[in-house]
C-alpha cells in the first residue's frame, strides 16, 4: 500500500513538475520565487491543478502522436492555454503553481503533503486496477 502510494504520487508529482518545467512564458522572467511557506489550501489548489494538467496532457500526448510537426506545434500551444486556464480554475497563477511545484520537489515535508493529497483525491476512485490507465498519471513528457 505504501509502495502504491509513493509510486501515484511520484508519478503526479512527476508531471505536474514536467507540466511546468517549460513554461515559455514563465523562462522569460528572471526566476520564479520559491515560497518560504505553502499552506494547506495552496497545496489543495496545487494539487488539484496538478491532477488537471496531467490529464490534459494525457488527452493531448494521443493527438500529438498522430500529426505532423507543424500541427503539434499547434496542438502544443493550445495544451498549454488549456493547461494555463486549469491552474487558473484551481485557484493558482501560472507562476504560483511553479513556484510550489520547486517547493515541493525540494522539501521532503510538502512532498508527503502533496502526496497525501494526491492519494486522498484518487481515493475516492478507488484504487486502479492493474492495466487500467490511472488518472493524473503522466502521459508521456508533458511540456507546459
Amino acid at each position: 500500500m505504501k509502495t502504491t502510494l509513493r509510486v501515484l504520487a511520484a508519478a503526479t508529482l512527476a508531471a505536474g513538475l514536467a507540466a511546468c518545467a517549460s513554461n515559455r512564458a514563465d523562462m522569460a522572467q528572471s526566476s520564479t520565487p520559491v515560497p518560504a511557506t505553502v499552506s494547506s489550501s495552496q497545496m489543495r489548489m496545487f494539487t488539484d491543478a496538478a491532477r488537471q494538467v496531467s490529464a490534459i496532457d494525457s488527452q493531448y500526448a494521443t493527438r500529438m502522436q498522430s500529426v505532423d510537426p507543424m500541427q503539434r506545434e499547434m496542438l502544443d500551444r493550445e495544451a498549454n492555454g488549456e493547461k494555463a486556464r486549469a491552474v487558473n480554475s484551481a485557484g493558482l497563477s501560472v507562476i504560483e503553481y511553479n513556484a510550489i511545484a520547486m517547493a515541493v520537489r525540494d522539501d521532503p515535508t510538502l512532498m508527503r503533503q502533496y502526496s497525501e493529497m494526491s492519494y486522498q483525491g484518487m481515493s475516492g476512485q478507488g484504487m486502479p486496477q492493474q492495466g487500467m490507465p490511472q488518472q493524473g498519471m503522466p502521459q508521456g513528457r508533458p511540456r507546459y
